[in-house]
Formats: structure tokens, sequence, C-alpha cells
């Protein structure tokens, strides 16, 4: 079994390795997978990742756009990071909203309106692999696990990976993991 420092090499890796279409329509598939599996009734408030995209991580725009033009009930908030603890919080995000790069590289409204975890319906975890239980391998800083926390029991969980989910078992889940309730994801 290797570590997750090694397992974080080989996945950043091979994302890099896709060349720019591949990830793109990887990104489509994921998108298409995301409104044919997953049931957004009773959705009043989702939270997900913008993409860094240099990273080349699934791109969430093309879910964000889809949400903007036909769930226009829904409030869509993204991650915002400030200060010296460095705690995650979920801020509302809308198509006209401004960004700007945050310390850690990722993009972030420049303006927030902050939502309480509590009131979260579907959070879209971000990753750079996943096992078949759902266990996700972030990059480790643990942003994530820590706002997971803060969140109801029941809000739904849904992981994008760009390739199949590694084995049960790959790598050792921490005490304080908490694994996605729905794993899409390319099988190519």
């Amino acid at each position: 079994m290797k570590t997750k420092h090694k397992l974080r090499q080989i996945w950043k890796n091979e994302r890099q390795k896709l060349s720019e279409s591949e990830w793109k329509d990887r990104s489509e598939q994921l998108h298409d997978q995301f409104f044919n599996e997953i049931d957004l009734s009773g959705i009043k408030t989702l939270h997900t990742y913008l993409p860094i995209i240099s990273k080349r991580e699934p791109n969430t725009h093309l879910i964000l756009d889809t949400l903007f033009s036909k769930y226009k009930q829904i409030i869509c908030t993204v991650p915002f990071v400030q200060g010296n603890d460095q705690q995650m919080e979920s801020v509302v995000f809308k198509p006209e909203s401004i960004v700007s790069k945050s310390k850690l590289g990722f993009e972030q409204p420049v303006f927030q309106q902050i939502i309480e975890p509590q009131e979260l319906d579907l959070i879209i975890l971000p990753l750079l692999a996943v096992d078949e239980q759902g266990y996700r391998l972030g990059y480790g800083k643990g942003f994530y696990d820590r706002y997971l926390a803060r969140c109801r029991p029941n809000i739904m969980k849904v992981a994008l990976s760009l390739f199949p989910p590694l084995p049960a078992g790959s790598f050792i889940a921490d005490s304080w993991d908490i694994a996605a309730d729905h794993v899409l994801a390319i099988y190519q």
C-alpha cells in the first residue's frame, strides 16, 4: 500500500498527463453524469469548488453554468478561506461574482455572503483520487474534512473524479475522513 503522500504525487502527475481535449471531454462527461445521476429535487443550497485549471481539476464551471441557467432556485456557494486560522467558509457565488486568487492559489469571490454549513444540502468535493468506498485523497490540507464536520450529517456529498475509483483499501482513511455518498468517475 502506498502512502497518501506518494499517491498524491501519482495522481497529480496523472492529471497533468491529460491533454486539454481529454480534460475538457472528461469534465463534460462528469457534468452529464452529475445532472443524470444526482437528484436535485429538494436541493436549496449547493456548494462546489471553483477548479484550479492549471491542476486539471474537473471543470465545475460547467455544472455551475447549468445550475445558473436551469436551476435558478438553487443557491450556489463556493469555498472562501481567509485569515490565520485558514478555516474554510461557504460563500454565495453568482454568475456576476468577481473572483480573485487566494494565497493558496484557488479563485474565490471578492465579496462574501457566508452561508452557514448547516444550511447546505449538497456539496461537491474536490479530490485527487477517490476509492470505491467514497473516501477522498485530497491535497492534504484538510479544509473539506474540517468543513464537513460542521455540516448536517445528512448533507449529500458528491465526489467528481477524472479517473476510476481506486480499490477499497488503497490508502488508509484517517479517523476524521468523511466518505462521499456518490462517486462520479470517468472509466476510460
